[in-house]
């Protein structure tokens, strides 16, 4: 079994509505994200890089829990076999 951590983390983002390149008002998301980052710092860098966008106001981290998973080695399947998802 192959050990790897990994972050939960929830937070709330807060996007400008633009009407020609003026905000005529906000909007509040929730959201929860996995990360498999090892640092704390990277975390950070990646939920900014996967929020990034011009109408992005506000990054707000309501929570972060860190989680070990455990991953079974599966056998490969035969030839024949093809997996589709």
């Amino acid at each position: 079994m192959d050990k790897r951590l990994r972050y939960q983390v929830r937070c709330q983002v807060t996007l400008a509505q633009l009407d020609c390149g003026q905000v005529v008002g906000l909007h509040q998301e929730e959201h929860q994200v996995t990360s498999y980052t090892a640092e704390l710092n990277e975390l950070f860098v990646d939920l900014c890089d996967h929020f990034r966008s011009p109408r992005l106001l506000g990054l707000q981290i309501l929570s972060i829990r860190r989680q070990r998973r455990m991953l079974r080695r599966i056998r490969p399947l035969p030839s024949a076999l093809m997996v589709v998802r």
